[in-house]
């Protein structure tokens, strides 16, 4: 961390309780409407002991899903819903890391993500319209590609 993202933090943390309050609920909001799309992705639930606040929502799409990252992220893009990839397996999908001596597959859950993960945000900047929006989106994008 460096002084102005220091100084930012210090800025928020009279606010920290309401932004992890809309953070978590964001996130709990995406969990439910994604469950009903389990046969096309992975994600993840909140433990009992658990209260989750993420800038960002995972996703991995599943192995026989019939489009990939790569399609959803355009079509996400051209519709004004930002997206990003997840982080590739470190020592195998970047090449910085070469010099450690693995090859892709000593790692396929963690490369499993790195070529099909995404994430979006779940911010405190985030509403529910917005995340209706994104749903709305969402449906219309598999009903048109899940097409036989």
């Amino acid at each position: 961390m460096n002084e102005l993202e220091a100084a930012l933090g210090i800025g928020c943390l009279e606010h920290y309780d309401e932004i992890l309050s809309t953070r978590h609920h964001n996130l709990m909001n995406m969990i439910a409407h994604f469950n009903q799309y389990s046969e096309y992705f992975i994600s993840f639930a909140e433990e009992f002991h658990e209260t989750i606040g993420p800038h960002a929502f995972p996703l991995v799409m599943r192995e026989n899903c019939p489009f990939d990252r790569d399609e959803l992220m355009i079509f996400l893009e051209k519709n004004g819903i930002d997206a990003r990839t997840l982080f590739s397996s470190i020592p195998t999908q970047c090449g910085g890391y070469e010099f450690l001596g693995y090859k892709i597959g000593d790692f396929p859950c963690a490369e499993f993500v790195g070529l099909n993960g995404i994430h979006i945000g779940v911010h405190q900047g985030i509403t529910d319209a917005d995340v209706n929006w994104l749903m709305e989106k969402i449906a219309l994008f598999i009903k048109k590609t899940s097409k036989c």
